[in-house]
């Protein structure tokens, strides 16, 4: 049996719902992600399998094409007649690869270019992590990890279109009771664009999201922008995201040191560069706190050292990096790194050139993603919508029994003024484009790792919650949910299913 079709059957079975227990469009929509957990574990596993680094997503992407391309043959043979939604064919380009979904008015049965486009986007790189050999499904990938999350990134953006093309207008026909109001998820409110991104880890060369939105041209056409990055350090389940900046300025420092070298037995000879390299990390220590103040937050942190290759040898040279984070503007952050450079070279104190401990210092700053800065109105549509999906936590009928204990205790929590943090992430690139939105899913696992780190176990239960994410996105940010069929020619409210 091929992959896609065991999907399709852990999809399958009886959805034993009372009719008033799904009245509503949010209802519906939240029985489809309750109902979508299966698959998005089951694509979440096999990428899992098969991480491989930025720039190498061969496999990856493989993979992606192969399930949205059944997507799309499935839903034109079920959907034909009655279409919900149009899906163009994977567009491949340099960064990632992406489809375009098209609303199908319910008036004209053809897709509504006027309709506003929305960009979700997944990132799908793994990291140089070992995976402990222990773990469950582990990757088969010697010396790589998804040690951040990103196959679970992926797999939730894939699922979600496989309840937008296929799922959503099957089972709509089957659960809609004969008497039930207007509106519902007849057709689409917006057009999508749901793009799979390569490279976003370590940007010391330009990443997949700077060369979609600056060389591949993938925000023609797009009104706004939105993704979902899984967090471990946060519990379980919630969402979290801040109506300014959220993640931060993610560049590197660089520091080159030569000296002459020479002999261990004779350091008076010469200059060693292991001396200056500690000089320089120390006295950089507190930096930032000091030209910054202590208000800003910042991260100034020694990451890689290295020098030497034998005892008895004063080496010549020694390297040193940094990670460098702060939520510094652009004029100002150019400023702040010209700082940090000229402050290197004055606690080098090379040597007078041409004596024997002539010492060459070089500092340089590798700029990364840019912070990562929200929309207010943008982090607050979003918030209103998943809140439409508060009250059905407390539903045992629509959470059903395998979930309805573990789901109703946890609840769904929705924090639009979340604390910033110092990570960075190269959806900036997106929203210094476009208006948008940058949101955090809590998954938290007691005893589990930090991102990039081999004991890293993000709560694969959380998955289902992140296809809820983007039928909220979908059906909630361009009005409130339960209004988003909104009728007329941009909507298509109005039209009924057929039973």
């Amino acid at each position: 049996m091929a992959d896609h079709e065991k999907d399709e059957d852990a999809f399958a079975g009886e959805w034993d719902i009372p009719s008033h227990e799904h009245s509503s469009l949010s209802s519906l929509l939240f029985l489809l992600a309750r109902h979508s957990s299966p698959v998005a574990e089951a694509y979440r596993g096999r990428l899992h399998r098969i991480p491989e680094l930025r720039w190498e997503e061969t496999k990856t992407l493989a993979l992606i094409e192969k399930a949205l391309l059944h997507v799309r043959a499935e839903s034109t043979a079920k959907h034909n007649d009655e279409r919900y939604a149009t899906m163009t064919e994977p567009v491949r380009c340099k960064g990632g690869m992406y489809v375009d979904i098209a609303s199908v008015s319910p008036v004209t049965g053809r897709a509504d270019p006027c309709l506003p486009r929305l960009l979700l986007r997944a990132d799908v790189d793994g990291l140089p992590v070992e995976e402990p050999a222990g773990n469950p499904g582990r990757s088969t990938h010697p010396r790589k990890m998804h040690a951040c999350g990103h196959d679970m990134h992926a797999a939730m953006l894939l699922t979600f279109v496989r309840v937008v093309m296929m799922w959503l207008p099957e089972k709509v026909i089957e659960l809609l009771p004969e008497d039930a109001p207007p509106p519902f998820p007849t057709a689409l409110p917006v057009n999508l664009r749901c793009v799979f991104q390569r490279a976003e880890e370590n940007p010391v060369t330009p990443s997949g999201g700077y060369v979609l939105v600056n060389e591949d041209g993938v925000l023609e056409g797009v009104d706004e922008v939105y993704g979902l990055h899984v967090w471990a350090g946060l519990p379980a389940g919630h969402f979290y995201s801040n109506p300014s900046a959220l993640m931060a300025n993610s560049d590197r420092l660089r520091v080159r040191i030569s000296c002459c070298g020479g002999h261990a037995s004779a350091p008076h000879g010469t200059r060693n560069p292991i001396d200056v390299a500690a000089d320089v990390v120390a006295g950089l220590r507190g930096f930032d706190a000091r030209t910054l103040g202590p208000m800003e937050p910042s991260a100034l942190v020694p990451t890689i050292s290295s020098s030497g290759s034998a005892s008895n040898v004063i080496p010549e040279r020694a390297e040193l990096w940094f990670g460098v984070r702060n939520f510094l503007p652009r004029g100002r952050r150019e400023e702040w790194n010209g700082q940090l450079c000229q402050q290197v070279t004055e606690l080098a104190r090379p040597s007078p050139s041409g004596s024997p401990a002539a010492t060459s210092i070089e500092a340089t700053v590798i700029k990364g993603h840019p912070a990562t800065i929200n929309n207010a109105s943008r982090v607050a549509a979003v918030c209103a919508a998943l809140a439409e999906f508060v009250p059905h936590f407390e539903s045992a009928p629509l959470l059903g029994p395998e979930m309805a204990a573990r789901e109703k205790e946890r609840g769904l929590k929705i924090d639009g003024n979340a604390r910033p943090v110092l990570g960075g992430e190269d959806f900036s690139h997106y929203l210094n484009a476009r208006p948008g939105a940058f949101f955090f899913l809590g998954a938290h696992t007691p005893g589990g790792g930090d991102h990039h780190a081999p004991s890293f176990d993000p709560d694969a239960s959380v998955l289902w919650r992140g296809v809820m994410f983007w039928l909220a996105v979908a059906y909630g940010v361009v009005d409130d949910l339960e209004g988003a069929g909104g009728g007329g020619e941009k909507g298509g409210g109005g039209k009924r299913a057929k039973r």
